[in-house]
């Protein structure tokens, strides 16, 4: 699973945020974001994660000189086999409105430990048929997860411009 979720980094997917398109005919309403300097970052919700993961190179300098070294390094078992980590990294995720903690692990996409998350954080994670998930934090504030191949996430634009696009069919 984390070779093929390695292998669909940067990629542009109908149904992911970023969108590609040249429509003439078309109505499109959505939310944009432009990642024009620092890139977004895409988080997947993990309902079977033990803990938030992320890898060091989608870290930014700030988030970096927050590492600490781990008093017992922490054995996890992945989809390549078992691996260590033995660093983790103070992170702010906006959306969200929490800092978390997160193992620092080669390889792997920026992930959330949606346990964790609601256990420790006091979130409420709703999934009805046929609608996007939503987290709602301790305050009721509401957060839509875009779901790509049926994988919640939860987006995070950095430099981000929202824009609502509204071509009409002529």
């Amino acid at each position: 699973a984390s070779k093929e979720l390695k292998e669909t980094r940067g990629k542009t997917f109908k149904d992911s945020f970023r969108v590609v398109f040249s429509a003439k005919h078309q109505r499109i309403v959505g939310t944009i974001c432009s990642a024009i300097a620092t890139g977004t970052r895409k988080w997947i919700l993990d309902s079977g994660a033990k803990y938030h993961l992320i890898d060091k190179k989608d870290l930014t300098e700030a988030e970096r000189k927050t590492r600490r070294v781990l008093p017992l390094p922490i054995g996890l078992a992945t989809g390549n086999g078992p691996v260590w980590a033995d660093t983790d990294v103070s992170i702010y995720v906006p959306e969200l409105k929490v800092w978390i903690r997160a193992l620092i692990l080669t390889g792997i996409p920026p992930l959330i430990s949606l346990g964790k998350l609601c256990d420790e954080e006091c979130f409420d994670y709703i999934h009805k048929k046929q609608q996007p998930p939503i987290l709602i934090d301790r305050k009721g504030r509401k957060t839509s997860c875009q779901p790509v191949g049926n994988v919640p996430y939860v987006m995070v634009c950095k430099n981000s411009l929202e824009v609502t696009l509204a071509l009409e069919t002529k």
